[in-house]
């Protein structure tokens, strides 16, 4: 009886060892193959050109050096004409955000898409009926575009309802206005 018992408890650790050991060596050699194919890279092939730059890709380079770089610029139908609009380029210019009561004011947040340059004027334009609000902002350049700032209107100043708003933005180099937004004033 005790030496069956003793070959049970033998034959039981044994198998578990087994079982442990097999899945411990399965699963670490799954992980190991699944990271350098699912890294994409290999030792053979990184994906990078180490070699020296041919002839060909240092004329190119040289070329690429003395050409100008232009800023870019997006047509928008909603340009807004000027007296000289040839020399102009035209941008858009989009309003951001607005609130319609931040804290007894109507704020309203644009920026100008297509040119990066710090000479600029962006004008608010809020319209109900025959009246006509306007509140002018200089532009100031960042890393993407060209912001308009925050024009801030106090309540006072508009009566409630629904007003026309728009953003227009002018330079000596580009022009264009935003769509027209309903904001509604409470």
């Amino acid at each position: 009886m005790r030496k069956t018992r003793k070959v049970r408890n033998v034959s039981f650790v044994l198998a578990t060892v087994l079982i442990v050991g097999g899945s411990s060596y399965y699963i670490s050699s799954y992980l190991q193959d699944n990271s350098a194919t699912n890294s994409g890279v290999t030792s053979e092939n990184s994906g990078v050109n180490l070699s020296p730059a041919t002839e060909e890709e240092k004329a190119e380079s040289e070329e690429l050096k003395g050409a100008t770089p232009t800023k870019p610029t997006t047509q928008n139908d909603n340009a807004q004409p000027s007296g000289d609009t040839d020399s102009k380029s035209s941008v858009n210019v989009e309003i951001t955000t607005y609130n319609s009561n931040d804290n007894g004011h109507l704020t309203v947040n644009g920026r100008v898409i297509g040119v990066i340059e710090n000479n600029g004027k962006c004008t608010l334009t809020l319209t109900k009926g025959t009246t006509t609000i306007t509140d002018s902002r200089e532009a100031k350049a960042n890393a993407n575009d060209t912001a308009c700032g925050q024009s801030k209107i106090s309540l006072s100043k508009l009566s409630k309802g629904n007003w026309m708003a728009q953003l227009v933005y002018s330079s000596s180099s580009a022009q264009g206005k935003s769509d027209t937004l309903v904001v509604e004033v409470m």
